[in-house]
């Protein structure tokens, strides 16, 4: 077959491939009963994105092209230096241990000693640096310019499209969001000392305090009870375009990055004020730093990547995904390519002994109390929680039906089925549909190259947090435990632009700037279609958070707005309790009383020392009129849903006098 010929028949096959691809994802939209069909007709479409893959492969086209990796450079310290720094790093983590043992007032010397642990360790292993002259400084500036260009923009845009107007967007504030500023909270006023433990729903306590830090610097607000969540996110694309660029080259590394940069669901999750987003930063650290230190043989990399191991489980519980990946992928690369962990015993000895030293003081609190280690899995495991062992009972199907109905609900996330809880609501798949199509053709082609040392990290991140954090808990898909799966699914549509184009380019005998354009180019519009959808799609309709975060949003800023000056008398129970977090974090020092029992009479429980604000929801409404008749020629305020104009609550505001007179 001449090159014309077989260039010709590579691009018919890839409008062929897109073509079937597009028409499976549209009957997917569509929702059942066109599900079967939608699988076919992508099962057919990812057969043939391999065949061409394969060819254009023999032919040379767009490979990837990894950052050349160094040798291991000379240690700084001594042998005999480097085992003092570890066995003071040893005894300094041995002394926190000791201090949080003896359960003391206060903990921060206890959590001086830990920095001053990892630091030890760290230290132990730092290597000499050979720094550039200036003047080779500039040089290579200069020659990677058009790239540092590229990251900066994407860390600008990341950082404004996860930063800007975090009071508002999302409009609501969720319940556990209130929760965790008001733990963040009980940091500052000295209510909570311990930062080795665990608090609200059984989360770490260190990250309430690194809430803290944000609520000390910048204030409390909503904004800030957001800010360092939108700062791990940004931080996320960061070290995740440099993981991507170790293993595959800048290309493949700037397609990637501009894509999470824009992917409206890692932006979501980086505008609430809460820590699940943190599982991508941590999975992304380690991982760089491991794949680095594999091939450097420098302990440096893996004492780093052992400090952000261990320093993963002080965050959200879905972050001990890491520690299962990182065993999973040393046991393939050992399988898969012996020599890689050849005279590595030490190296990952260092990565366990970081890993120790972070992990020890809140090890010992999971030690001392393993219900709350297990507290999070306990509630949504299918099998800790006896979920699975119920639905075979109710619904009469083996376990094994149930639970490939469970894989296929986690697997179409990005497809097909919608977010199942109020964490995100979204009215599409955690994809939108253009970027849905190649998300699956690139993690076909990436999963049948799971040999390959670019592919295999990304693939075992995927897969287990798929399995672990979809499969195997309640109600999948629920967002908030896939978030970590965001950047190795920005990979896998990277995978598939870039390929596509470098075919069709291929195809048309154009040159490699070509395919780049038109990939930029499609990166624009992908990123426009995302970000369009969430700030002015989803966004107003408020479904984040709920029905009950939009009331108590809502009440909230009214509350704050009337200040402590008014007691208010919710009557919200059973639906709501003026407890829900949201309620107490943004109308912080205004008391609030839940009337648990619908009136009957004219209300006797009115305190006369502050005016007394009655807040009514929909259903009890009616019981305004008893409040009338005790204080009249009070204010009535009726509040709305700003698009459906459906009633949230009523406010009826007393003045202090009249509440007086009313009460002699």
């Amino acid at each position: 077959m001449t090159q014309g010929i077989q260039r010709r028949w590579l691009g018919l096959g890839v409008a062929v491939c897109l073509a079937l691809a597009l028409w499976g994802q549209y009957l997917l939209a569509r929702q059942r009963p066109a599900f079967a069909d939608g699988v076919v007709l992508y099962a057919i479409s990812a057969v043939l994105f391999l065949v061409l893959n394969r060819m254009a492969e023999r032919a040379g086209i767009g490979e990837a092209s990894p950052q050349p990796q160094q040798g291991a450079r000379p240690l700084v310290w001594a042998r005999p230096v480097r085992i003092g720094l570890v066995a003071a790093s040893l005894l300094a983590a041995g002394l926190c241990l000791r201090i949080i043992i003896g359960r003391p007032a206060t903990y921060w010397t206890a959590l001086y000693l830990w920095l001053a642990a990892i630091v030890l360790f760290v230290v132990a292993y730092a290597h000499r640096v050979a720094w550039p002259a200036w003047a080779d400084l500039k040089r290579r500036a200069y020659a990677n310019r058009w790239e540092i260009a590229a990251v900066a923009l994407m860390l600008v845009a990341g950082a404004l499209l996860r930063g800007v107007n975090l009071a508002h967007v999302p409009a609501n504030v969720g319940g556990d969001e209130g929760s965790q500023g008001l733990e963040a909270i009980d940091f500052l006023t000295g209510a909570k000392t311990n930062m080795f433990e665990t608090g609200w729903l059984g989360v770490p306590t260190m990250s309430f305090l690194w809430q803290a830090a944000w609520f000390k610097v910048f204030g409390i607000s909503v904004a800030t009870l957001r800010l360092p969540w939108a700062f791990v996110g940004t931080v996320t694309v960061l070290v995740f375009y440099l993981l991507v660029r170790r293993l595959f080259g800048k290309r493949l590394a700037l397609v990637s990055g501009f894509f999470l940069t824009a992917y409206h669901y890692h932006i979501h999750y980086s505008r609430l004020g809460s820590n699940q987003v943190a599982d991508a930063l941590f999975m992304a650290l380690v991982l760089y730093f491991l794949t680095r230190g594999l091939s450097t043989r420098q302990p440096l990399d893996f004492a780093l990547a052992g400090v952000f191991l261990g320093g993963s489980i002080y965050f959200y519980a879905g972050a001990r995904l890491t520690f299962v990946v990182v065993a999973a992928y040393l046991v393939l690369v050992g399988l898969l390519d012996e020599r890689k962990l050849q005279g590595q015993a030490s190296n990952l000895l260092v990565l366990a002994g970081a890993a120790f030293v972070v992990a020890l003081p809140l090890g010992y609190f999971y030690y001392k109390h393993p219900d709350d280690f297990n507290a999070r899995l306990n509630m949504v495991g299918i099998i800790q929680s006896g979920w699975l062992e119920r639905e075979v009972q109710i619904t009469g199907r083996s376990a094994t039906r149930i639970l490939a109905d469970q894989f296929q609900r986690a697997f179409f996330a990005f497809n097909y089925y919608h977010d199942r809880t109020v964490w995100y609501g979204a009215t599409i798949p955690l994809m939108d549909f253009a970027s849905s199509i190649f998300f699956l053709l690139g993690l076909v082609l990436a999963t049948f190259r799971w040999r390959r040392e670019p592919y295999l990290p990304f693939l075992v991140w995927f897969w287990l947090g798929l399995i672990l954090g979809g499969m195997m808990t309640e109600s999948p898909p629920s967002s908030q435990r896939l978030i970590t799966l965001a950047p190795s699914a920005s990979l896998f549509v990277a995978l598939a632009l870039t390929r596509t184009w470098d075919m069709f380019g291929a195809a048309l005998g154009k040159a490699r700037a070509w395919s780049d354009r038109v990939i930029a180019v499609s990166l624009v519009c992908l990123a426009l279609i995302g970000t369009v959808y969430y700030f002015h799609r989803l966004m107003p309709k408020r479904l984040y958070g709920s029905l009950n975060g939009e009331v108590a949003t809502e009440m909230g800023y009214y509350l704050r707005d009337l200040g402590p000056d008014y007691r208010c008398y919710f009557f919200g129970p059973g639906r709501m309790y003026y407890g829900f977090a949201t309620i107490p974090f943004i109308a912080r020092g205004v008391e609030g009383v839940d009337v648990l029992q619908p009136l009957s009479g004219p209300p006797d429980f009115v305190l006369p020392d502050k005016g007394a604000v009655f807040v009514f929801l929909p259903e009890r409404v009616w019981e305004w009129n008893f409040v009338k008749e005790k204080y009249p020629g009070g204010k009535i305020r009726d509040f709305a849903h700003a698009q459906s104009q459906d009633l949230l609550f009523t406010a009826y505001e007393v003045p202090r006098s009249v509440v007086e007179a009313a009460n002699p």
